[in-house]
């Protein structure tokens, strides 16, 4: 099935290139059925001369895995030589090319597809030609040489908070830090695909999986990225690749001392994931401007999920996330303390750390007849947060029709009043822009169908009101693109 699809895929590509016509015969280039250049390979070496249809020659191209410094790519780069001896590197990501075994017609598709316009439909372009090897510079080089200058300094910070806290793995995969263990790391070949790749999967205390990394056969001085259960992707350089003995494995020690700087400090991670509070220290801002200080209980799901999953629970709709308890006195034992309720439908603000919370109002009418919906999507609620998977618990929502219920929205961004809000009832990101309503600018609507672009455009500009801003600028379904979003309105609107 796997190699009907690739097949499938190679024709597909064969299909959409060969209407660029581009040929090679006999070490002739035509491009549209006209003979515009020449190209000619030495026999053993990886080099092909480009040269006019008079035999005068004006540069010499190569494909290479590795940088100047040896340093692998992630995609291969093209070197081209000048007749006057300076060298150019273009990666050949992204140009487009059929599947050959020819390398002369393939090397010929790669520079004429590259958008340099060194050789066109019309021949040689002299003027760009002379002003691309009018220096020598190695672009791919130099970035990739930059990257890892950046990889090795992060990697130093990482390796100093990893040997203050003794973070190891040891040689069964459990990872420790401060003698205690904190998690574990596996490793599964995966056989399945054209070329063998290997799987590294970090789970927490409660076997829940954290983060992944998947690596080739060939894994040293390269780059790989980190999936983690929110949703983020973060990128670790590899000296050294895989070991078969787990603690010595650079891979592992990698993901883990990476994942533990960016503060997934692995642990029992439940709480976490959940964003409940239990009696933390910190205050709530009430609808009058009050500054209420205490201790916050905040939740976001039943506890019986963080906690212990061998309760029955009572199912509530009203209470989670929807109203938050401080509890004012010197302890959360002290019997003189008051116990103050305050509601996301009043538009509160709660402050824990560094951690904020903004009450959204909304409609709370819930029809009695998604009860029982809702009581049966619970249990797979319960199964799917095993997981990190949120989607029961949205299905939950979901059920009870509660679709603009007040729920308390995490401060991810806030410029000037205008807030970037992080509703993880739906796990979707939301932009308050100041006095007005919290709203979700997506492109597809409540079914998951796509909006029409008229439609997409129609909703932002009414929104905003802004005519400096433009919609097709923002990726307003991301936390980047609505605080760009933020920051553009406070700069160009607000003034």
């Amino acid at each position: 099935m796997k190699k009907n699809l690739f097949i499938g895929f190679v024709l597909l590509m064969t299909f959409s290139i060969s209407a660029q016509k581009i040929k090679v015969k006999k070490g002739n280039v035509m491009i549209d059925g006209a003979s515009v250049a020449k190209i000619i390979s030495q026999r053993g070496a990886n080099l092909y001369t480009f040269s006019d249809l008079n035999d005068n020659v004006f540069f010499t191209v190569s494909e290479e895995k590795k940088t100047a410094s040896n340093i692998p790519l992630p995609k291969n780069m093209l070197v081209l030589t000048g007749t006057n001896g300076n060298i150019r590197e273009i990666s050949t990501k992204g140009i487009k090319w059929s599947v050959t075994f020819n390398m002369n017609y393939y090397i010929s598709q790669l520079i004429i597809n590259s958008g340099l316009d060194l050789l066109t439909s019309q021949g040689f372009n002299q003027d760009k030609i002379s002003d691309f090897f009018k220096i020598s510079k190695r672009d791919v080089s130099d970035a990739m040489d930059e990257r890892i200058a950046e990889a090795k300094t992060n990697m130093a910070k990482e390796d100093e908070l990893a040997e203050s806290v003794n973070l190891i793995v040891d040689k069964n995969g459990n990872i420790f830090a401060k003698g205690k263990r904190i998690g574990k790391v596996s490793v599964t070949e995966d056989k399945s695909q054209i070329l063998t790749t290997y799987l590294y999967n970090i789970v927490e205390l409660n076997n829940i999986s954290v983060a992944s990394t998947r690596v080739g056969m060939s894994s040293s001085l390269q780059f790989h990225d980190i999936n983690t259960y929110d949703r983020k992707k973060f990128t670790f350089f590899a000296e050294e690749g895989r070991n078969l003995t787990i603690d010595k494995d650079n891979i592992a020690k990698r993901i883990v001392r990476k994942l533990y700087y960016e503060n997934y400090k692995l642990g029992d991670m439940l709480l976490a994931k959940s964003r409940n509070i239990y009696g933390d220290k910190g205050y709530v801002i009430d609808k009058n401007g009050n500054k209420i200080e205490g201790f916050i209980t905040l939740e976001f799901m039943p506890k019986y999920v963080v906690y212990d999953r061998s309760k029955d629970f009572d199912f509530n709709p009203d209470k989670y996330g929807q109203s938050v308890l401080v509890t004012v006195g010197d302890s959360l034992n002290d019997p003189n303390a008051k116990e103050l309720k305050y509601f996301a439908s009043d538009g509160v603000r709660i402050v824990v750390e560094d951690v904020q919370f903004f009450g959204v109002p909304g409609k709370t009418t819930i029809l009695k007849s998604a009860y029982k919906v809702a009581e049966k999507a619970v249990e797979k609620a319960v199964e799917n947060a095993k997981s990190f998977n949120m989607s029961g618990i949205n299905v939950v929502t979901a059920a009870l029709l509660g679709l603009n219920t007040p729920y308390f929205y995490k401060i991810m961004y806030e410029k000037d009043g205008n807030l970037v809000l992080d509703e993880h009832k739906f796990e979707t990101v939301n932009v308050k822009l100041k006095g007005k309503k919290t709203v979700k600018l997506y492109y597809t609507n409540t079914i998951n169908a796509k909006k029409k672009q008229e439609t997409i455009k129609e909703e932002f500009d009414g929104y905003v009101n802004c005519p400096a801003l433009i919609y097709s600028d923002y990726n307003t379904e991301t936390v980047d693109g609505l605080i760009k979003l933020v920051d553009d309105y406070v700069e160009k609107c607000e003034r």
